[in-house]
C-alpha cells in the first residue's frame, strides 16, 4: 500500500486563525476556488439553474437578486442534448434581459460532450 500522501492541513493554525474571506462570484452562494455539487431529481431545474447561473456571471448581470461582477466562465455539460442545452441558454438568455452577446462571449466558454 505505497503512494504519495497528501498533505495534511495544521488543525491548530484552522482553529486559532480567521478564517479566509471568501471571493465571492455570486454573494453568499458561490465563491471563488469551491468546488460545488448540485444535485436533484430529474427535470427540477438543475441544469437551467446552472446556465442561468453562467450566463449571469459571464454578463455580469444580477442573479437571485445578487449583484455580480462580469467573470470568465467555462462550462462543461456532458449529460444534456444539444437541443436542450440550446433551449436553457436561450430561456437564460431572456430571462437575464438579453444581455449583449458579444460581450458575454469573451467571457463564456460552454463545452458540450468533449471529455472522452
Amino acid at each position: 500500500m505505497g503512494g504519495a500522501r497528501l498533505p495534511l492541513l495544521d488543525l491548530p493554525s484552522l482553529l486559532n486563525g480567521d478564517p479566509p474571506t471568501p471571493h465571492w462570484l455570486i454573494p453568499g452562494i458561490l465563491n471563488k476556488g469551491a468546488f460545488v455539487v448540485l444535485a436533484g431529481e430529474p427535470g427540477v431545474g438543475k441544469s437551467f439553474l446552472s446556465y442561468t447561473m453562467a450566463l449571469a456571471l459571464a454578463s455580469g448581470r444580477p442573479f437571485l437578486g445578487r449583484t455580480l461582477e462580469p467573470s470568465a466562465v467555462l462550462y462543461f455539460d456532458q449529460e444534456n442534448s444539444i437541443q436542450d442545452v440550446t433551449a436553457y441558454v436561450h430561456w437564460a438568455w431572456r430571462g437575464l434581459g438579453q444581455p449583449n452577446i458579444e460581450s458575454m462571449t469573451t467571457r463564456l466558454s460552454l463545452s458540450h460532450f468533449t471529455l472522452q
